[in-house]
Order: structure tokens, then C-alpha cells, then sequence
């Protein structure tokens, strides 16, 4: 459960760097069963959608416009993941998650969730 909260209060800290929301949660946060402080990690994502946490510290962010970027020691990366496919990033579609196989450990495999332009329209693409 702490797992989720921690990833929804990052989530949130994430997106309030995003360029539509100029807004950036900051400080010491107080509930009933919890006491927790909240950091801007990052700034100027586009739009964060997903997270994964890797092994070795780094964070993986899936930009709804098309974009994985890494965080590791402490700041973002400049650079993008490349190589990823075609994503459709159209309305609420775009890179949508990112996640590790289960075992990430031995074949370093990594899931995106991303839309795709078909003749119909869009689609979800794992």
C-alpha cells in the first residue's frame, strides 16, 4: 500500500512540472496515517504518464507525447530513450506506461503501453 502512495504522491510531483500546470507541490504533508514530504524531482516533463522504478535507482517516465526520459543520480536526462515504436500520441493517447518484465533481472526486458494509428483510428499497443 506505501508502494502506491508513494508512487501517486510522485506521479503528482511529476505533473506538476508539466507545461500545462505551472503549479509545484512543495513541503511537509500530514494525513491520518501518514507523514510525508514532497520534492520536485524533475521539471519540465511533458506531460508524465507512467513510472518504473528500476534496480539500480534510475527512473524510467513515460511522457504522454512520446517521449521516455531517466532520471538517475539525482537530476533528469537530457537525452530520450530512443529506437521506442511509432507512438500515436492523439487526445488522452500517447506513451502511456512503462513497466519491467518480471524478470527484469535476467533479460532486462521492458513493457511500454503506448497508442497506435490504425485505418479505423487509434488503438492501445502493449
Amino acid at each position: 500500500m506505501y508502494k502506491a502512495i508513494i508512487l501517486l504522491l510522485m506521479m503528482m510531483t511529476l505533473s506538476a512540472c508539466s507545461e500545462d500546470n505551472k503549479q509545484i507541490y512543495h513541503g511537509l504533508v500530514e494525513t491520518e496515517a501518514l507523514l510525508f514530504y514532497i520534492d520536485t524531482l524533475a521539471s519540465g516533463l511533458q506531460n508524465p504518464w507512467g513510472l518504473e522504478f528500476l534496480p539500480d535507482g534510475r527512473i524510467l517516465i513515460a511522457e504522454r507525447p512520446g517521449n521516455l526520459r531517466i532520471w538517475a543520480d539525482g537530476e533528469l536526462l537530457e537525452e530520450h530513450v530512443v529506437n521506442l515504436p511509432e507512438i500515436w500520441s492523439h487526445g488522452q493517447g500517447g506513451l502511456l506506461e512503462v513497466v519491467m518484465h518480471p524478470n527484469y533481472d535476467d533479460n532486462q526486458m521492458i513493457y511500454l503501453v503506448h497508442g497506435y494509428r490504425e485505418a479505423s483510428g487509434g488503438n492501445t499497443s502493449i
